[in-house]
């Protein structure tokens, strides 16, 4: 089909002498053209004597698929990555599609600061909550969302995820946005709150400070409603030791039978709301392993590796543990059940007695046993008494 095609020629001034080859040595420009069933599109490129003097011109067809032409003209640049599935690191919020639950996909109410979803805690007052990771998202952009119904006597509730002091200084000390999706089942409509914290020390919680408090936009019953709000980080006092970003929903909201979801929580540098983004799922859940794991094993398929008695002490039994990613800060070590772990060596099952010394360096845990009667230089099989265990490495902030 045809285009239309930019052509120049050579300048010359009057008193030049004109050279036929040289003078009909014309540039085309690059057209974009689409063929008869408009399913391709190429770029055309001409070069060579067009008027045929000297050497024949040539032409270059370079086709380009209808599915780069989607990408091409997608709606903006996260758009576009989104189709080409490289999803860009503007959402500063870990898990932010909640498609990571290393613990459980839902919980017994809980009373105090809980994780469910990797990252992601829930801290109710007053009465206990329950959590639930619910199949419902505000746009088609992602599946899930967290799902907090109420109880009798229950006050304010909060959603909330800690960023560390690292991440802030890499691109957040500057003006930023924060949006997300609320869905209000609760026969009535309320305004939640965006509340920012900063701990007294770089990364430590123990001690940390409200440092903004906004009403956000009024969610109506019954429908999801994107509320949003822009604040200058390098304004907050104590913003370089990190930041926690909590949704706090109203007292006496959250009562018997009540329920609001949360979708699509997104944190980005600019004054504007971005679309949400969010990282395909192994990268997504490697980020979350930086802070927290948990590795599952038994006795017949998944042992969990060797511990051996290397040690003048024969109570004593040590095991290094790979892991998949190194963790932000020395972790809290634990099975989910001590009790139904054992360490088997030729027919021999011993059951610890506790842990001694546990680590990290690099992506490897160290475990010490005790309490145990093995034998100087053997090696014996972590394993359980034939139900799961799991081997735990916390470094959640």
């Amino acid at each position: 089909m045809t285009a239309p095609v930019a052509f120049t020629r050579p300048t010359y001034n009057d008193n030049d002498t004109l050279d036929a080859a040289a003078f009909n040595a014309v540039a085309a420009a690059s057209a974009t053209v689409r063929d008869a069933t408009d399913a391709l599109e190429g770029v055309v490129q001409l070069a060579g004597d067009l008027a045929g003097v000297a050497a024949a011109p040539t032409v270059k067809t370079t086709l380009i698929s209808s599915f780069m032409r989607t990408v091409t003209a997608a709606a903006s640049a996260a758009a576009a990555r989104n189709l080409l599935g490289v999803n860009g690191f503007a959402n500063r919020l870990d898990n932010p599609a909640f498609e990571v639950c290393q613990r459980t996909a839902t919980t017994a109410p809980v009373s105090q600061r809980t994780y469910l979803p990797d990252r992601w805690f829930i801290t109710p007052s007053g009465n206990a909550v329950s959590i639930s990771i619910a199949s419902a998202a505000p746009s088609v952009n992602s599946r899930y969302s967290l799902q907090i119904e109420g109880a009798a006597s229950v006050t304010t509730v909060e959603i909330a995820q800690r960023l560390t002091a690292q991440r802030v200084a890499a691109g957040l000390a500057t003006t930023v946005t924060f949006s997300a999706g609320i869905y209000n089942n609760t026969g009535a409509a309320f305004t939640p709150s965006l509340l920012v914290r900063c701990p007294t020390a770089a990364d430590t919680w123990a001690s940390s400070n409200t440092r903004l408090t906004q009403v956000l936009a009024s969610c109506a019953d019954g429908a999801w409603t994107t509320v949003s709000h822009s604040f200058d980080v390098s304004g907050l006092t104590d913003y370089a030791n990190g930041l926690e970003i909590a949704i706090q929903f109203p007292s006496g909201l959250l009562v018997a039978s009540k329920i609001v979801k949360l979708g699509e929580p997104s944190l980005t540098p600019g004054s504007t709301a971005a679309p949400f983004e969010t990282l395909p799922y192994p990268l997504e859940l490697a980020r979350c392993q930086y802070h927290y794991e948990r590795i599952n094993f038994n006795t017949t398929t998944a042992p969990l590796g060797l511990a051996i008695n290397a040690s003048a002490s024969t109570a004593l039994a040590v095991a290094t543990v790979p892991l998949a990613q190194p963790k932000r800060a020395a972790p809290v070590i634990s099975f989910s059940d001590l009790t139904k772990v054992r360490l088997n060596n030729n027919g021999n099952s011993l059951t610890p007695g506790g842990l001694g010394t546990c680590g990290i360096s690099n992506q490897n845990a160290f475990l010490t046993f005790n309490g145990l009667s093995v034998v100087a230089g053997a090696a014996y099989l972590i394993a359980t008494d034939s139900n799961a265990v799991t081997l735990i490495v916390d470094a959640e902030l």
